[in-house]
């Protein structure tokens, strides 16, 4: 193990190089086939390579509005420029217009992560023939690392387009074929668990000492934790019920993993007294918040995987700057606010429904006017004595040495998602409550009060007071608490509209997800349609439009508008590619 930490160690310590080699398209065969792969640095390097794929701007950006920019908890900034090009496409995705030639739409960042995660595993082999120190155990914990990563970028890329190109193939040079045509979800879904799981063989596992070179890689905990969301997305769509309890599984293998760890962990940690392994949230202040610990500090124990920043000069988070937080040496204000779901207590978007709930504080700044929230949550230079975040613009010079952290999977994150799976396993009309509980209702309120009274250190029960406990007795009442304390627990953190649209499909009929949109449109059957009533996803996205909610829901018709076009740029250079058929495309664009 201590010989696996030091190359660990080794390998992310190039996160702040450039990269070593051009590995989207090298200029010569020779440099790969001759020169290269041959010493167990060379492997080192590329797969540090691949994690800083992850880090750069453009990704980390990528990664918040997939995941946030759609959802209900975000409005573009009213401190924008009304007349800014980026403010007016947000403008244009809040209410439901999705053009092909918005920036995000491009997954070029992505693909260039994967694209170096295959030439690790297609070239990495042959490299232990030739260097006696690249041992077999060395290159397992980098094949299951380079195949998880691989899987988390494709899950991403699903859950963002929908259909999207799959290979396992590197590609080394510009004569190799780039044009690959898209591939239907569900195919690439079942691949990368399958790959995932095939990682396990491999996975490094995790210390538990809290040190940031634990957590910048996909060890164990980190592929269990991507297992339990794949599995529970799946069941989502398909509606199978086994997926459900593999979610329960997975997520059960990272808790008891914490659970263990937390009677060895020291370095002045204290942890929720119901015996769950979670921080403290007692007191404020920088030094006792559980926020703070798990985000401003970073690396915590909670912490599962979390992109690093910072490790040396010209390493730092700038997608998530620009994003969330206002500098002064740039004199520009973010691009993302936080919607009126954060108004004040009594309003009827309010979300954390109780004013102990310490998680509304240190989400945004209680000070903005009404239409704009600042987030202050991964931004924050500090809390306040009274637990409040301080939301303010950097001191010139800082904006270039922003090093926050970003984090992809922690343990609350995997507790809900275990708990959502939990209350799907329930039979419709169970309940949590009279002689016979459920018992999946009772684990998984267990899992959210853990969690929520971690925030809620007033005297007062808030999950037990007359006023709230009926609302979440039965099985609906407790996929409406899993869905509210996500929101509350993970807000800005890149989760919400994929929550939401894992919500959305369980509604839906009719869903094919192994066809893509291409192959359904061309046969007799339509693109699967939301249900005509109780639409969760038109009745979240209209609080925060500023489109009317006929209009909404006009545009919220069917399966594509899930999703986001391919970007016009996309389609200009590969001819196999097929637009999805709800985006509005580009005047400029026309392939004949």
């Amino acid at each position: 193990m201590k010989d696996i930490k030091k190359y660990i160690l080794f390998a992310l310590s190039t996160l702040i190089l450039a990269s070593c080699v051009d590995t989207e398209v090298l200029p010569e065969d020779k440099i790969v086939g001759e020169d290269f792969w041959k010493k167990r640095e060379e492997v080192a390097a590329m797969v540090a390579d691949a994690y800083a794929g992850m880090c750069v701007a453009d990704n980390v950006s990528r990664l918040i509005y997939w995941g946030e920019m759609r959802g209900d908890l975000v409005v573009p900034s009213a401190r924008q420029s009304i007349t800014n090009a980026t403010y007016i496409a947000m403008t244009e995705v809040n209410n439901c217009i999705l053009k092909d030639q918005h920036s995000w739409n491009s997954w070029a960042t992505l693909y260039t992560v994967i694209n170096r995660c295959n030439q690790v595993l297609d070239n990495a082999p042959r490299v232990m023939e030739q260097d006696p120190s690249y041992t077999e155990s060395t290159y397992q914990s980098d094949r299951s690392q380079m195949l998880a990563l691989r899987a988390l970028c494709y899950f991403y890329l699903i859950r963002t387009f929908r259909d999207v190109p799959y290979s396992t193939t590197g590609y080394f040079n510009a004569s190799q074929d780039f044009n690959l045509p898209q591939t239907a979800p569900g195919v690439i879904l079942d691949a990368c668990i399958a790959d995932a799981t095939e990682a396990l063989t491999g996975a490094i596992a995790p210390d538990a000492y809290q040190s940031w070179e634990n957590y910048g890689y996909l060890n164990s905990n980190g592929i269990y934790a991507l297992l339990a969301e794949m599995h529970l997305w799946r069941a989502a769509v398909t509606g199978n019920v086994g997926d459900y309890q593999m979610c329960v599984d997975y997520a059960q293998r990272v808790i008891d993993n914490r659970q263990n760890a937390m009677s060895s962990v020291g370095r002045g940690n204290s942890f929720v007294t119901d015996g769950s392994p979670l921080l403290s949230g007692a007191g404020a202040g920088m030094n006792s918040s559980a926020t703070a610990k798990i985000f401003l500090q970073g690396n915590s124990f909670e912490t599962i995987f979390e992109l690093q920043f910072g490790q040396g000069s010209g390493n730092y988070n700038l997608g998530m700057l620009n994003a969330y937080l206002q500098t002064s040496d740039r004199g520009a204000a973010p691009y993302l606010d936080a919607s009126n779901k954060f108004a004040a207590e009594g309003s009827a978007d309010y979300t954390f429904r109780f004013s102990e709930d310490r998680r509304y504080r240190e989400a945004c700044s209680p000070s903005a006017a009404a239409a704009s929230y600042p987030i202050g949550k991964m931004v924050a230079q500090r809390f306040d004595n009274d637990g409040y975040c301080v939301v303010a613009a950097k001191p010139s010079g800082e904006y270039n040495t922003f090093s926050q952290g970003w984090t992809i999977y922690r343990l609350t994150d995997v507790m809900l998602m275990q708990a959502e799976a939990l209350v799907e396993l329930a039979p419709e009309g169970a309940t949590r409550d009279g002689d016979e509980p459920d018992e999946n209702l009772t684990k998984a309120y267990s899992l959210v009060k853990s969690i929520n009274q971690r925030s809620n250190a007033g005297t007062t029960d808030y999950l037990e007071s007359n006023l709230v406990r009926s609302l979440y007795l039965s099985k609906e009442g407790m996929r409406t608490l899993v869905f509210e304390e996500r929101a509350r627990e993970l807000c800005f953190e890149g989760k919400r509209w994929f929550d939401m649209l894992r919500y959305n499909y369980r509604e839906m009929t009719g869903v094919q997800y192994n066809k893509t949109m291409a192959e359904i449109n061309g046969g007799t059957t339509s693109i699967a349609e939301f249900p005509t009533n109780g639409q969760m996803m038109t009745q979240h996205l209209t609080t925060k439009a500023s489109a009317t909610t006929s209009a909404i829901r006009n545009r919220m018709a069917k399966e594509p508008v899930l999703y986001f076009p391919v970007a016009y740029s996309e389609l200009q250079v590969n001819p196999n590619l097929v637009q999805n058929p709800t985006a509005e495309s580009s005047k400029k664009f026309d392939r004949n």
